[in-house]
């Protein structure tokens, strides 16, 4: 009778710790990856004529994604290209302004499972940089000639200019050379006061 009591105790012990073990490793849990992918900016901005810009994944995103492919809404505002890491996208500005749509692939570095999100890319306009005249003069009956802070050259985008005596427009044609834009009127100067606008 001790004998077969032992057992029983021995055989519900061993059960016990059995089903504890199992127990354990059954509530064991397992740290996922990142469920949706993201960039880490949320909109993408560029400037027509300036330089192109870099975007990366979120940092959370770079730990088990890959970016895929990158495609543009409208070429003519940007255009994009995926960075050799795989982890950032380089936006290029067009030439045309407004809003367009990236639509970018995220590649599951496991699972290899691909999921595409859009984003939006506003390309504004371009920056007109200042230009100051230093002298404005009559250079000859049908001449003005007017001497510039910079040379002509460097400004980013065309110069247009008016000339005006009181509220009347004059008709001219300019040409730049470095500094010096000469304005060839289409009608003889006059004594008066002019405003020339560049």
């Amino acid at each position: 009778m001790k004998k077969s009591f032992m057992t029983r105790v021995l055989a519900t012990g061993l059960s016990l710790a059995m089903a504890f073990s199992l127990t354990a490793a059954t509530n064991v849990s397992v740290a996922s990856a990142a469920s949706t992918p993201a960039m880490a900016s949320k909109q993408f901005a560029v400037r027509v004529g300036g330089a192109a810009k870099s975007y990366k994944a979120s940092a959370a995103t770079q730990k088990s994604y890959k970016i895929s492919k990158a495609t543009v809404g409208n070429t003519d505002k940007a255009t994009v290209k995926v960075n050799s890491s795989k982890k950032s996208i380089k936006v290029t500005p067009g030439t045309v302004t407004g809003s367009t749509v990236v639509k970018i692939s995220f590649k599951n570095i496991k699972t290899k499972k691909t999921t595409s999100k859009k984003y939006r890319c506003v390309v504004k306009a371009a920056v007109v940089e200042k230009q100051a005249i230093v002298k404005a003069e009559a250079t000859g009956v049908k001449t003005i000639t007017l001497t510039m802070a910079k040379d002509v050259a460097s400004v980013a985008t065309p110069v247009a200019i008016t000339v005006k005596k009181g509220t009347s427009d004059r008709a001219c044609t300019p040409s730049a050379d470095g500094k010096t834009i000469t304005l060839a009127m289409d009608a003889k100067l006059v004594a008066g006061e002019y405003t020339v606008t560049v």
